[in-house]
């Protein structure tokens, strides 16, 4: 029988899906990948090469089930979809919520399914990742383009004093990202998730606020820091899946807020004066020297 596995929204949650995608191929599962989400069909099906083969719609194939996970289960393009026999408990995939990790919840799926873990479902790769101009720091300052009134908050308000600071310091640096997200050093923005990758797989360190490319990164095992202001490390954060990369935050007490009463007290107009974003520069160049790169 052959299976469906739908994935949705940024690519971030697309990313963090792959110890899924790898728990099913070390089963031997016969399964393609239908993209519903905000990244282009390029690009996840790079993301899942080697693995399974990514669809744009269910009426390619005959598939006998499908596997539905927390961003997709809510998505009602490609309706089609719903004649398929959905074989996991859809509502227990909650991860909007403040205790739960998102890979964990994917992962949960395979469980109980019945799948055998493979040793290490976090030890994912990805194929054709070619050499690119090397630096000493890749950098990106994200936020989702298709709420940006929301996700502003993420973003790491002094990056363009830290870029400064490493400049000055005779470190090499590029930023990453979609074309308005440059934030200094050589522009390398507007690239393919493809390309960034191999900016990123070829620099010493990375750097980012809570955003798609810090998990991309963390699946590339690549060493980094990951600056989180409101946003759950909680949810956002996976131990093993996310091993290489260090959180740093501003140590607030009410950190994380996301999904918590004060989450929705973050406007548009107030963000910029939220503590949780005022991450100190000298606290970050602290880590990047205890990361002991350079």
């Amino acid at each position: 029988m052959k299976l469906i596995l739908v994935v949705a929204e940024g690519l971030g949650n697309v990313i963090q899906v792959l110890p899924l995608v790898n728990t099913l191929k070390h089963n031997n599962v016969d399964f393609d990948i239908l993209n519903l989400s905000n990244c282009d069909h390029e690009t996840v099906s790079w993301i899942f090469k080697g693995y399974a083969k990514v669809v744009r719609n269910t009426t390619e194939e005959h598939y006998g089930g499908r596997i539905e996970i927390a961003t997709s289960k809510g998505v009602l393009s490609h309706s089609e979809r719903l004649d398929i026999p959905i074989l996991n408990d859809a509502n227990k995939q909650i991860i909007y919520r403040p205790d739960t990790n998102e890979v964990e919840t994917y992962l949960s799926i395979a469980k109980d399914l019945g799948y055998t873990l493979p040793k290490n479902p976090f030890d994912v790769t990805f194929s054709n990742i070619e050499e690119a101009e090397e630096f000493d720091f890749v950098i990106h300052n994200g936020c989702s383009l298709f709420n940006k009134a929301v996700w502003e908050r993420k973003k790491y308000p002094h990056i363009e004093g830290l870029i400064d600071r490493l400049t000055e310091g005779g470190y090499s640096v590029a930023s990453i990202g979609a074309s308005e997200e440059f934030c200094g050093g050589a522009n390398k923005t507007a690239l393919s998730i493809k390309d960034s990758a191999s900016l990123i797989a070829s620099s010493k360190f990375y750097i980012s606020n809570d955003t798609g490319t810090y998990h991309l990164a963390a699946a590339m095992k690549q060493p980094g820091i990951v600056l989180f202001t409101a946003t759950s490390t909680i949810k956002n954060y996976h131990p093993t899946f996310h091993r290489s990369m260090k959180i740093v935050t501003a140590e607030v007490d009410c950190q994380p807020c996301q999904y918590k009463e004060a989450w929705a007290k973050c406007t548009k107009s107030d963000y910029n004066s939220w503590k949780c974003r005022d991450i100190p520069i000298d606290k970050i160049i602290k880590e990047i020297q205890n990361a002991d790169i350079f």
